[in-house]
């Protein structure tokens, strides 16, 4: 059984674009393939949707700030209920 996971994720980079939007491996903003891993201003972070934030939705450092935009919200919010 073991062997059969890792033959799945072994083959995850010949997934078709339709497959990998299912799977949630594009950019939510911009639809940026995030399997690719040539360019380090696109990498992947997890950044929730202020409608849904218990779900993960995974964002090009291009289109989030690196991250930096939710770390900013959060440290803001930690500081109004402190």
């Amino acid at each position: 059984m073991v062997l059969m996971g890792l033959a799945l994720a072994a083959d995850w980079p010949v997934w078709s674009k339709a497959q990998a939007r299912r799977s949630r491996l594009l950019c939510a903003e911009c639809d940026w393939d995030l399997r690719l891993r040539d360019d380090e201003d696109r990498l992947p972070y997890n950044i929730p949707d202020p409608e849904k934030p218990n779900k993960i939705r995974l964002v090009c450092g291009r289109c989030c700030n690196h991250g930096l935009d939710a770390l900013e919200a959060l440290a803001a919010a930690a500081g109004q209920t402190s």
